[in-house]
């Protein structure tokens, strides 16, 4: 049915996740209102934190990903 080693239950590797991919969507929505370089330098600290959480996030699911295939 699913992937070996998959899981889809709530535990704290999937809240943790959760809370990532939170904080990097109200990141985006606040970029998307305020769509320019003054805010976006104001804001330079967080968007270098978003970064490297989405980037954590996206070399672990590609791992798992290939792991998987």
């Amino acid at each position: 049915m699913y992937p070996k080693g998959i899981s889809f239950l709530t535990d704290e590797k999937t809240k943790r996740r959760d809370s990532i991919m939170k904080k990097i969507l109200e990141y985006l929505e606040e970029l998307s209102q305020n769509n320019n370089r003054e805010w976006f330098n104001e804001n330079k600290s967080a968007y270098k934190e978003v970064r490297s959480r989405f980037d954590g996030f996206a070399t672990k699911l590609c791992a798992r990903l290939a792991a998987a295939d």
